[in-house]
């Protein structure tokens, strides 16, 4: 759904990734183009951040979405050398409820060590 949502020329928006309860990640654009999908416009977090779009899907394991979405994740901090405190949320940027699903989560200790532990993993290798 995500794909055809993206590939539809009348809506301006695109991501850089979308991760479901599978088995692999899906890149629509290259990490170097600007993606529409923080909401604020030709702002800081559509030219300067990477998208990544989790599915949600009625008949979906959104707890492994979160876990597949964590180790690609911890492989653009790897690559692009960013730091955990600028993982962020399209909210970060434009204050849209965005992911709802997720926003309640995001901040919390929990999560941040789950990321975090993937960080670490990822200097010691």
């Amino acid at each position: 759904m995500h794909s055809n949502y993206v590939r539809n020329a009348s809506i301006p928006t695109s991501c850089h990734f979308t991760v479901d309860d599978g088995k692999m990640s899906y890149q629509h654009l290259p990490t170097y183009e600007t993606g529409f999908h923080t909401g604020d416009g030709s702002g800081d977090g559509n030219r300067n951040s990477i998208g990544i779009e989790l599915c949600v899907n009625s008949s979906g394991d959104f707890s492994k979405t979160r876990r597949n979405a964590a180790v690609l994740v911890r492989k653009l901090m790897q690559e692009h050398q960013i730091l955990i405190y600028n993982v962020v949320t399209h909210n970060h940027w434009s204050g849209k409820l965005c992911p709802a699903n997720l926003l309640n989560q995001f901040d919390s200790l929990e999560t941040r060590l789950w990321i975090q532990r993937y960080q670490f993993q990822m200097m010691k290798k």
